[in-house]
């Protein structure tokens, strides 16, 4: 086998196949490692890298398989044929000028010269775009140090996959605890970090701690931490939708049509509690029987009651419950002959069922609650929507309301407190919210 300064030779190049490359191996090319000029070597292994003479560069490739050519052997003095040694590899990048560039821009030829790499080589691929990076650990299988550049890392999309317990989480603490070390001050009111945590591994102290890190622990049980989003954030039919799943061709035009009637009224006093009078009174006047509408007020009047123990309102609930249909006379009426195509007897209803008091002080997810009946009710009388098509979307709300409560709070602050990492934790909270959230 022959060395020269720069490196030790294994063998040459017999075969070029596309990027399938052939490495006829000299008669001792099989040992682990070798030493050569005080510097350490690895020998051929599977997964190895070695360098192709070509030229003016030096082409890494991989090693990707090995067998024995019994076609071709030579006969040792014990009478024993040595049968010569192929390795299959493939190049992944070239050394220009001691620094490693990735890509085949380069391939051997045939006849070029192999030469095993000392670690110092095998360092310049793992850290090529990392000279002033910072080391994270060091290569299982070689013992190298793997440094990372930052500027390079985190302005890109990464991916961290394995299998259960392969270290995921541990090289995920590990980059982010040396990025906020080495990097806290010039991040300072620069640069924000949110870190979604399924199952409360962050909430510790990793990473950073102190006034640089702040911890949101959600639960949809019992409201103790909340996700604080700005008003405008929150009533955007976009936000709406995905919150509540709302289909894109019916229910998301009609949560854009929720929004946009806020907007336009939510600067009048009390324009929420005049909505729902008109309401009322258009559903008095109707000419039809609307028994789904019917349901929505009583449903309404339910929610209000958890707002306001009013007693006022067990009895708003009992006269929508007995209201009734007249067939004959196309109109509602009581049983006392209370006849809804009468303006006295109509104007006598309005002054009781309409007497809640104020509805605009509620919080945002009664709101909402509270404007999609009301939105609904006044559709269903004018024939713009199917009933079936929107109630689906109300009933997720009516389902998710307590749990984003407890997650969720309206807030146009800046909370943050010059902290650069903000922890998420989702550990306590069900399926559904983590989902949507």
């Amino acid at each position: 086998m022959e060395g020269d300064i720069v490196s030790i030779n294994i063998g040459y190049i017999s075969s070029v196949i596309g990027t399938d490359i052939i490495v006829q191996m000299h008669e001792e090319s099989n040992k682990n490692t070798y030493r050569h000029n005080g510097e350490l070597y690895h020998g051929v292994a599977i997964r190895e890298c070695i360098k192709v003479k070509s030229g003016l560069y030096d082409i890494v490739c991989k090693v990707e398989g090995e067998y024995l050519d019994d076609t071709k052997y030579t006969i040792d003095n014990q009478g024993k044929k040595i049968y010569t040694r192929k390795v299959l590899v493939k190049p992944i990048g070239y050394i220009e000028n001691g620094w490693f560039f990735d890509g085949n821009k380069y391939l051997p030829m045939i006849k070029d010269e192999a030469y095993l790499m000392t670690d110092s080589e095998l360092a310049s691929i793992y850290n090529s775009d990392a000279n002033m990076g910072y080391v994270i650990g060091k290569t299982l299988k070689d013992n190298i140090p793997y440094k990372v550049d930052f500027n390079s890392l985190f302005n890109k999309h990464i991916g961290i996959f394995g299998n259960t317990g392969s270290g995921k989480s541990n090289t995920l603490t590990k980059l982010y605890t040396e990025l906020f070390s080495n990097f806290r001050e010039k991040m300072r009111n620069k640069s924000y970090f949110v870190l979604f945590d399924f199952n409360g591994e962050y909430t510790g102290k990793q990473l950073c701690t102190g006034t640089d890190k702040q911890i949101i622990k959600l639960n949809t049980k019992t409201k103790e931490d909340t996700i604080k989003i700005s008003e405008e954030c929150f009533w955007d039919e976009d936000i709406l939708g995905l919150l509540f799943k709302a289909t894109y061709n019916t229910q998301r035009p009609f949560l854009k049509s929720i929004v946009q009637g806020r907007k336009k009224y939510k600067d009048i006093t009390d324009s929420l509690t005049n909505y729902y009078k008109r309401s009322v009174s258009s559903f008095l006047k109707s000419t039809r029987e609307r028994k789904e509408v019917k349901e929505l007020f009583i449903s309404l009047i339910s929610l209000i009651r958890e707002t306001n123990s009013d007693a006022k309102l067990i009895t708003i609930s009992d006269l929508f419950e007995k209201l009734l249909w007249h067939t004959n006379n196309n109109c509602y009426f009581y049983d006392n002959n209370q006849y809804m195509n009468n303006e006295i007897h109509i104007s006598k209803a309005l002054d009781v069922l309409c007497d809640i008091g104020s509805i605009d002080n509620l919080d945002f997810i009664d709101e909402l609650i509270v404007r999609t009946n009301l939105r609904l009710i006044n559709s269903v009388l004018s024939g713009y929507v199917q009933f079936e098509h929107i109630s689906p979307l109300l009933n997720r709300m009516n389902a998710l309301k307590h749990n984003l409560r407890n997650v969720i709070s309206i807030s146009n602050e800046d909370e943050s407190n010059g902290s650069i990492l903000k922890v998420i934790s989702f550990r306590n909270c069900n399926q559904d919210i983590k989902k949507i959230l």
